[in-house]
């Protein structure tokens, strides 16, 4: 099977108005095909002409570029090259995105790598001869561009909207906390702590647990838990926690335990065979994201911040079943 993808779209000329078909090359394999790689480069991969009046223009349709070559090239050149349409939104960019990449894991079958989710780069379409280029100087400058791009997106949602700047912010801060494995696993002893006592003498080891990082990091999970869960109960414990490290924040360590009673119950989330369901499974999901590989995590995390529903969480898993089964492996490994 071929690794390139082209689709036949039938469209409609804007000068003529007559009908006819044309194949939109959406996944293209640098390797496979290095003609269709200078096209990108030269920006014309998707320009077409009418056949019936000869009238020229750009497709808007979204492509993926596999670059199996880059694995040996800088870091500043990703494998998997993302370019969204530029009239769709941010959600259904990422369900294209989805889409695509679950095609390229078909067309390479066996070859199919895990560790490309984690060398997938989203680029504006003007940059990818950039990201494309040979040269690693060029690939940098796109990559600064895109980032001085970013910035002057964020400073004006600042402006506009301080609130949602914040947000978004603080989203990204987590985001790149979450992929911080022994943070994670601090998190994980502190709610997995048999009594008060035992989780002040881990927040003793680990001042760490008080750093904004670390509540960005709960914050996220509960995020995660309030989209994800029915009941709820991975959410409260979750917050229980979080709370209870701002507590120590504002008013110090002694106090906020002092006001906990009594201070030898069992911790809600420690690990014991007679603890509730709920509790179990909490732990469990902290566990699992501890053990999972970087690149898999990050993209897994990724999914749940984008999914208001569990509904929305399954489908998105379907359209990753890669994702699906490494969650569902590691989960099955901390029983």
């Amino acid at each position: 099977m071929t690794i390139s993808h082209a689709q036949s779209t039938p469209l409609t000329c804007p000068q003529c108005a007559q009908s006819f078909s044309a194949e939109i090359w959406l996944i293209v394999d640098t390797a496979e095909r290095p003609d269709l790689a200078d096209r990108c480069r030269e920006g014309n991969i998707h320009h077409l002409a009418c056949p019936h009046c000869g009238k020229e223009g750009q497709v808007d349709a979204p492509l993926l570029v596999y670059q199996p070559a880059a694995a040996e090239a800088a870091a500043s050149s990703p494998r998997l090259l993302f370019i969204p349409p530029s009239q769709t939104s941010e959600q259904e960019d990422q369900a294209l995105a989805r889409a695509l990449l679950a095609l390229l894991r078909e067309h390479l079958g066996s070859a199919w790598d895990d560790a490309l989710l984690g060398q997938f780069q989203p680029v504006p379409r003007p940059l990818l001869a950039g990201f494309m280029s040979e040269d690693a100087a060029e690939r940098e400058a796109a990559r600064q561009e895109m980032d001085r791009a970013a910035q002057a997106a964020m400073d004006q949602l600042r402006s506009r909207d301080p609130a949602a700047y914040h947000r978004l912010k603080r989203e990204q801060a987590a985001q790149q906390a979450m992929q911080n494995t022994p943070l994670l696993r601090e998190l994980q002893a502190f709610i997995q702590a048999r009594t008060w006592t035992a989780t002040r003498r881990v927040l003793a080891d680990h001042p760490e647990l008080l750093s904004d990082e670390a509540d960005d990091v709960l914050s996220q999970l509960i995020a995660s838990a309030r989209e994800s869960e029915e009941g709820g109960d991975t959410e409260r414990i979750l917050t229980e926690h979080r709370d209870l490290l701002r507590r120590c924040r504002e008013v110090g360590i002694e106090q906020a335990f002092a006001d906990l009673t009594p201070p030898s119950s069992p911790s809600p989330a420690g690990k014991s065979e007679d603890l509730p369901p709920e509790a179990q499974a909490a732990q469990r999901m902290m566990r699992a994201l501890t053990a999972l590989p970087d690149d898999l995590r990050t993209a897994l995390i990724e999914v749940m911040a984008n999914v208001s529903s569990q509904e929305e969480l399954d489908r998105a898993l379907d359209a990753r079943p890669e994702l699906r089964a490494a969650l569902e492996k590691a989960l099955e490994e901390q029983e």
